[in-house]
Order: C-alpha cells, then sequence, then structure tokens
C-alpha cells in the first residue's frame, strides 16, 4: 500500500495514528479516535509513570497507536518493535510524526537473535497476526527475529519498560529477557494475559511479582494471593482490567515496589481524616503528615481554609444550619471519598498526631476493628452526662431525654467508663458500619455530644472494640493541647470589627424575633380563650349532669304513676270489654224480640181481614189477649 492510500486519524493526545483503510482494525482505530484499547493505554502510562527509564520497547507496535497515545518523557530511549510487512507502511508515519526519536525496528522478538521465523498475517484484523504457522498458507512470511537481551547488549540500561503485546508469543520473549533482568535494576513488563489460563499466570507470580490495574483509574495493585483460586476469582470480579498486567523484575524489584505508589492486595488502603464546619476555628496543622504515606485529608465547607500539611477538600455541610452535627455526621459515618480506604484514623481538629499514622493503625487495630481511648478523667458515662448538663454544652432537655431512654432500656451503659472520641481508628466492615449508623441515629436523635452515646451503639451491635488506657491530653500516639490562640473560636476580633461582624446576624435575628414574639403572644390569648372555653364547658357540664339528675328522679316518679294508671287502665279495658259483651248481648235479645214483633205484627194484619169472621174475631181476641199479656173473657169462656 502507498502512503498516498493510507488514513489517519487525530487521538486524544494531539497527535496522529496512521492505519490501513483495508483494515478492519485499522478502521475500528479511526471510530475509537486512536484509542481503541483504552484501559490497556491507561495501564501502559500508569507504568511509564512509575519512573525514569533508560529505554522504553513497545514489542509489537502494530499502528503505533500505543506509542502515540503516552507520556514517553520520561524515557531516554524509546524503541518500537513490528515484523508485519501490513501495517508497517502506516507505523513509520506514525512513529516518524512523534517527537521521542523512536527508534523503528521491523523485526519480530522471541527467546533468540539472529534467526527467521515464520509470521502469520491476518489480511482482516490486524491485530491478530502472529509468529508462527497459519491455516492460510499464502497469509504467511519468513521474518528476522531478535530478542531483547541482544537488542540491550550494547546500551546495559538500569531501568527498563517495555510493552509485549505478540499474540500468544509472550513466554518466548520473556526467555529473551534473562540477562536483561539480572544486569538491570528494575524491569517492568506489560504484557498480554487475557488468554493466559489462570495457572500460568499463578505460575508466572512464583518469578515476579503482579500488578493489576484497578478498572477505570491508574492505581497499580500488587496481587498477593494464596493460590490460583483465589487468583481466578479476583480477576473475574470485575474490579481489574482484565486484558493486561505487569510483572516486575530486576535486582532491586523489591525495594522499587516498595517506595514505589504500587498498593497490595494485603496491603489496606489507609487515610486520617477530621472536619471543619461553620468556620469557627482554625485548622491544626499536622506535622506528621509531612513524612506520612498516608493522606491526611480535611472536609471543611470553607473555599478559602488552606493548610500545609491537610489536603483540604470542599464538602456540603448535612445540615446547613447546624455546623456542629454535620462535622459529627462525616465523623461518625465517613464521607464518600473515603469509600475505597480499608482503614481510617479520626482526629479531632485540635488533636495533634505525633506519630506515624500507618504505626497507629498497626498498633491500634491488630486485636479489633474499633480503637480508641477510655476516657482519662470521666469514671462513668453518667458522669459525662452531668458534665454536659453542668456545662451547658447542649439542650438540657435533649440530654435528659437520652439519659432516661439509656436508664429505661440499657442502665448498665450508664456504669461503663467513657470512650473518648477525640481519635477513632477504624476498619471498614459490615460490623463496624452497623455500629456507626446506630451511633449517628442517636447524635442526630439526642444529644450532639457524641460520647454520650457511642459506648451505648457499640453495646447494642456487640462490637468488639479496643479500649486503650492513657491520658487523653498527651500520649505516645498524640497531643491534645489547650486551645491554641490560632485555633481558637472566631470572636477575639477588635471590639468594631466584631460588632459590624455581627450586625447583620443580630438584624436577622431580630426580624426572625419580631413575629416570633407575636406570635408567642397570639397563643398566649388563643391558650387564655381556650382556658375560658374549658371553664365555660365545665360549668354547662355540671349543669347538665345536675339536669340528667333530676329528670332521672322525676323520671323514676313517672314511672310508677304510669305503672298504676296501667294497672287502672287494664281493668278499664276489662270492663269495658265486659260491658261491650253485655251489650251486644242485649243487643241480640232486642234484636231476637224485633223479630217476635214483627212476626205478631204480620199475623194482626192477616187476622184483621178475618175480623169480620166469627171465628176471625175470636182468634183476633185471643190473639190481643196474648199481646196484652192475660187472658180475656172469651179465653176464660172458652
Amino acid at each position: 500500500m502507498t502512503e498516498a492510500e493510507l488514513g489517519s486519524v487525530l487521538n486524544t493526545a494531539g497527535q496522529t495514528v496512521w492505519f490501513d483503510p483495508n483494515d478492519r482494525r485499522g478502521r475500528a482505530l479511526a471510530k475509537a479516535n486512536g484509542d481503541l484499547n483504552p484501559e490497556s493505554l491507561q495501564l501502559w502510562r500508569a507504568a511509564l509513570a512509575l519512573n525514569a527509564w533508560d529505554v522504553a520497547l513497545d514489542i509489537g507496535s502494530n499502528y503505533g497507536e500505543m506509542l502515540a497515545g503516552a507520556d514517553l518523557s520520561s524515557c531516554r530511549r524509546v524503541v518500537a518493535f513490528e515484523p508485519n510487512s501490513s501495517v508497517l507502511p502506516a507505523l513509520r508515519k506514525t512513529v516518524a510524526g512523534l517527537s521521542n526519536g523512536i527508534e523503528l525496528r521491523e523485526v519480530a522478538v522471541g527467546a533468540v537473535a539472529g534467526t527467521t521465523v515464520t509470521f502469520s498475517r491476518d489480511p482482516e484484523w490486524s491485530g491478530k497476526s502472529h509468529v508462527g504457522p497459519s491455516p492460510v498458507p499464502a497469509a504467511t512470511e519468513e521474518v528476522p527475529s531478535t530478542s531483547v537481551d541482544a537488542e540491550l547488549a550494547a546500551s546495559h540500561p538500569d531501568t527498563v519498560v517495555m510493552k509485549i503485546d505478540v499474540e500468544g508469543h509472550e513466554s518466548e520473549v520473556l526467555q529473551g529477557t534473562a540477562a536483561t533482568l539480572s544486569s538491570a535494576s528494575v524491569v517492568v513488563v506489560m504484557l498480554e494475559v487475557l488468554h493466559m489460563p489462570v495457572q500460568d499466570l499463578w505460575d508466572l507470580t512464583s518469578r515476579f511479582p503482579l500488578v493489576l490495574k484497578k478498572t477505570g483509574t491508574e492505581e497499580l495493585v500488587k496481587i498477593e494471593v494464596d493460590g490460583p483460586e483465589e487468583l481466578g476469582t479476583l480477576l473475574h470480579g470485575g474490579g481489574f482490567h482484565r486484558e493486561n498486567a505487569l510483572i516486575v523484575g530486576g535486582r532491586e524489584a523489591a525495594a522499587f515496589l516498595d517506595q514505589s505508589k504500587i498498593t497490595s492486595t494485603r496491603t489496606p488502603k489507609r487515610a486520617v481524616y477530621t472536619a471543619l464546619f461553620g468556620n469557627y476555628e482554625g485548622l491544626q496543622e499536622q506535622p506528621a503528615a509531612v513524612s506520612s504515606t498516608v493522606p491526611f485529608i480535611c472536609f471543611t465547607d470553607d473555599p478559602d481554609l488552606t493548610s500545609e500539611t491537610w489536603e483540604v477538600r470542599l464538602a456540603a455541610p448535612r445540615f446547613p444550619l447546624d455546623s456542629i452535627r454535620s462535622a459529627r455526621s462525616l465523623k461518625i459515618l465517613g464521607h464518600p471519598d473515603l469509600a475505597d480506604f480499608t482503614e481510617t484514623l479520626w482526629i479531632d481538629n485540635r488533636v495533634e498526631l505525633i506519630a506515624d499514622p500507618g504505626a497507629v493503625l498497626d498498633s491500634w487495630l491488630r486485636d479489633a476493628d474499633v480503637a480508641l481511648f477510655e476516657h482519662s478523667f470521666r469514671e462513668t458515662v453518667l458522669d459525662e452526662f452531668t458534665a454536659v448538663v453542668d456545662g451547658g454544652y447542649d439542650d438540657p432537655s435533649r440530654v435528659y431525654e437520652q439519659l432516661i431512654h439509656y436508664a429505661e432500656s440499657d442502665p448498665d451503659v450508664l456504669e461503663e467508663r467513657p470512650l473518648w472520641t477525640g481519635m477513632i481508628a477504624r476498619r471498614s466492615t459490615p460490623a463496624v458500619k452497623a455500629t456507626m449508623a446506630s451511633w449517628s441515629d442517636h447524635v442526630m436523635r439526642y444529644s450532639r455530644r457524641d460520647q454520650l452515646s457511642i459506648s451505648q451503639a457499640v453495646r447494642s451491635q456487640h462490637l468488639r472494640v479496643t479500649r486503650l488506657v492513657s491520658d487523653n491530653r498527651e500520649s505516645e500516639w498524640h497531643r491534645w493541647p489547650p486551645v491554641s490562640p490560632h485555633l481558637q473560636r472566631r470572636t477575639d476580633l477588635p471590639a468594631t470589627k466584631f460588632q459590624n461582624a455581627i450586625l447583620a446576624p443580630l438584624a436577622k435575628l431580630k426580624r426572625l424575633e419580631t413575629p416570633a414574639l407575636l406570635r408567642v403572644s397570639s397563643l398566649e390569648k388563643e391558650l387564655t380563650e381556650r382556658d375560658a372555653t374549658i371553664a365555660t364547658l365545665r360549668t354547662e357540664r355540671d349543669d347538665a349532669v345536675e339536669l340528667a339528675g333530676q329528670r332521672r328522679r322525676q323520671s323514676g316518679r313517672t314511672r310508677r304513676d304510669a305503672e298504676r294508671l296501667g294497672e287502672a287502665l287494664s281493668d278499664a279495658v276489662a270492663s269495658l270489654d265486659e260491658a261491650r259483651r253485655e251489650l251486644e248481648q242485649a243487643r241480640q235479645e232486642n234484636a231476637a224480640r224485633r223479630r217476635r214483633s214483627q212476626r205478631l205484627e204480620d199475623d194482626v194484619r192477616r187476622l184483621n181481614d178475618e175480623l169480620a169472621k166469627p171465628i176471625a174475631r175470636r182468634v183476633l181476641q185471643r190473639a190481643r189477649a196474648t199481646l196484652s199479656g192475660g187472658q180475656g173473657p172469651s179465653a176464660r169462656h172458652d
């Protein structure tokens, strides 16, 4: 391919990377802005940043993107190796455009020098090309081969860093570094391990320290595990970049690792921290931080705070109107920035650490996951409650409520020796986090004086704690001096400046006070009216009770009268029923009489018609006699 047919891309470092547009890898590189493997590039950059190097070797350069994407200014000499004839035209242009004076060696690298090897070119994806036979004969070529030892024999470099990406040929390349590893003081090798069996990688760790990069960062961690199973679990856990690793060799490899910023899977990540909110006092400098590898971090809401020994980080207060509880919350629960630290040492702002924090944590956390001093001038937790109330350090109502709670739920805690929380060493474990959450709940709910509640939190969570016995004012680890002038709360201003400083807050308080007083007056008036209403209701209630009593008594008399009237009414109803029966009987008898009378009258009318006849007259007389109730002369005569 001619140079005119090559493509190019400008990477994120501002360097031009050339490629073959017919190669799928080249096109993918262009789409990725010259950074096809960001995690691998991060690892390469981290390796280069570990030291000033006599020589840097890029073995398997392909299009040279790893050279173009890294800062090579720490390297006195840079050499690139690439045998693939299909990518060499582009690589030559990439190397020529870099300002590091890179040497390009168009050879393969293996165990020995001065030989030729078969190189198989992948026409579809140049990154899969490799030393060795190919199933497609037309895609192979014979290329010269060299070794790292042969290339560096004349210069005898003392510090060497190299990247090896040769698609499964890594072990042969490492065989050719034996002399360099024995003569140089430090040799750092980045090699591809994605397809390496875990057992082979474990065997490699028996010869060299293995270093991995945490995913998404340039942080390097020395891997120290007890077997291939643990190594496999670590590699596949997702926390580390899996494609590439570093191995460290050379005469002074161990000392180099100890002095570098490379941590270990068995080395706790530590920090010392404090918090300063509300701008009410100065920051205590920590001379011990100057010589310590442990970071000292101060969290504050003051954007103007500076320090010579603390790393100052801005943090929003959890409670904007309560700077003390904001600091207590951060003290107890920590800050998100501390999430990656496995061990921390809290020190109050006024405490000066006079020992190395690493030594403090090693000693204090030997037997437990939390360690702190016992209070040296309080006998019991109850004494601490008394001191808080007598000193006016917090709202007495909250303090007494908290005291009553403990007296009812766990009275034994009040008899314990209190803990001093000016210094707290902690290891990040689930049990410790649960205890800190419980402690925080009590500080938020009750008194903000955290020494009142830590003992109860420890007891409730059954956490084992190392209780150190020493004078809280001074020990082999610290000093807690009286407040020095620069740490005093900032009220020592000239009178005029102090008055000016508090004018605005006083005016604000006044504005808040007026409506508050009016509200209080309104509430008092409303309370008086409610008292009067309650008195009236009570009087009405008493009257109603009396009236109800009278009505109950009257109801009793009425009930008895009703019973008597009911009895009389029953008698009257019975008499009425009897009279009705007699009346009905009389009516029936009267009706019978009327029927008999009607029949007789009918008979009389018939007989009247027969009066002309003698016999009729006699019968008529008899009838009349019968009607008159007696017998006439005719009847007697007959």
